[in-house]
């Protein structure tokens, strides 16, 4: 009869993942002989292993589960109180403690299951005093390793990454008000929120309504939370700060920027998400100091009476040359429009500037040269824009957009032919 493995022993850890083993006692049948040859043989090909482990209780520990006893401990005396020394670097499934009191130390073996940093592996655990990996699929020296969608063995097709930077223009009635940059839904993993510039705080929401960085109108130093089941990281020195979270989080959160001063600022970030839930993710941004969001509010979407000019043409005209067009605009950008105004004279397009192929960045908005309904620039929908740049008598600068301007919607492989644009214009 081949050797039988015996019983599963008691898992090390009630949660977060033990280690239990079990073990078997080869006996070599009487039919292979009792040389030492054939009991060699007989070991080989039936008992190479007397010894297995495997992982246990793998479900995450809540905050009401009990904090196990550090190591050290086992050697208290009702004398002597020893505790875990960290000045000196721990070896790999071993720990220093040192005799309260006193200058005694001593190198002790961490008990099995006991987590561990493995060089080739996100995850360790000790198994009789070594540091074995563990794979994301939960076996032991398994090399399985997550995608950057999160998926165990994946092949990072099942996800996007998600890149924008939001403008905010502040003004004098915003100060000291929240404006919302953009949501992070559950799932997201490698957030990065980042801006440079002074005058402008970022702020961290949770799904309650709560916040876990910053928020109050109070900025705090430095600092890891957790929150969404994810750690945050929020690091500010000087005007520069930044949000970084692996992930993934397990609800959503939202970024929010705080105005304090007269500013004109970037807000840059970026993060991971499924497919699924990238078509959801709301993104707002500010227009001077108030929240705009990609999504057309009831107001601009209300059918207001505006006095057309007779002049203006019953249906825009085709602008076609874009090579010439391209060479004579001052700016050439991709941006997606987020809000549409109206004054005495002329249309304002707020616009998320992503790209910027041509010229300087324009500011937010841009303006139309008269009510003239051309270009007529639909909200929510991202556009390649040729422009110019005019100064008033004031002195201030304005982003025009023209009946005669190349405006075209945004498609697939647009972006791969404006840098021989470009080229073509040094010719």
């Amino acid at each position: 009869a081949l050797p039988i493995w015996g019983s599963w022993g008691k898992c090390s850890h009630h949660c977060g993942s033990g280690i239990r083993r079990r073990d078997r006692v080869c006996v070599v049948p009487p039919a292979w002989g009792g040389n030492r040859g054939s009991r060699l043989a007989y070991a080989r090909r039936y008992c190479d292993e007397h010894t297995e482990y495997e992982i246990c209780n793998p479900t995450p520990c809540s905050g009401v589960d009990v904090i196990e006893q550090h190591p050290c401990s086992k050697y208290n005396t009702p004398h002597d109180v020893w505790m875990p020394f960290t000045r000196m670097a721990a070896r790999q499934c071993a720990a220093y403690c040192y005799k309260v009191g006193g200058s005694r130390l001593r190198q002790i073996p961490l008990l099995d299951g006991s987590a561990c940093e493995h060089a080739s592996s996100p995850k360790g655990i000790c198994v009789a005093n070594k540091c074995t990996p563990i794979g994301c699929d939960g076996k032991l020296n398994s090399m399985a390793k997550l995608d950057a969608c999160g998926v165990c063995k994946g092949n990072g097709k099942d996800c996007e990454v998600m890149n924008g930077t939001r403008l905010f223009q502040s003004t004098a009635d915003a100060l000291g008000t929240y404006v919302d940059v953009v949501l992070i839904p559950s799932g997201s993993r490698s957030i990065h929120v980042e801006k440079t510039c002074a005058g402008l705080y970022l702020a961290v929401m949770d799904s309650d309504g709560l916040y876990v960085v910053n928020g109050g109108r109070v900025v705090g130093a430095s600092k890891n939370v957790r929150s969404s089941g994810a750690t945050i990281e929020y690091v500010r020195d000087g005007d520069k700060e930044m949000i970084d979270s692996v992930g993934p989080t397990t609800s959503k959160l939202t970024v929010r920027v705080l105005s304090t001063e007269l500013t004109f600022c970037n807000v840059r970030y970026s993060l991971v998400a499924s497919k699924e839930d990238m078509k959801r993710i709301e993104t707002i941004a500010a227009v001077e100091g108030s929240p705009a969001s990609s999504k057309p509010s009831q107001d601009e979407n209300r059918n207001e009476k505006i006095n057309v000019p007779s002049s203006c043409p019953k249906k825009c005209p085709k602008v076609k040359n874009r090579v010439e067009r391209f060479c004579s605009s001052d700016y050439v950008v991709r941006g997606l429009v987020l809000r549409k105004t109206t004054s005495n004279f002329h249309y304002e397009y707020f616009v998320e500037i992503s790209e910027v192929y041509k010229g300087d960045s324009p500011g937010a908005t841009l303006y139309t040269e008269s009510l003239c309904k051309c270009p007529n620039l639909k909200l929510g929908e991202t556009y390649l824009i040729m422009g110019s740049r005019h100064v008033d008598a004031q002195g201030r600068v304005r982003w025009m957009v023209g009946a005669e301007d190349y405006v075209k919607p945004w498609r697939k492989n647009t972006g791969r032919k404006l840098p021989q644009l470009s080229e073509k214009c040094r010719k």
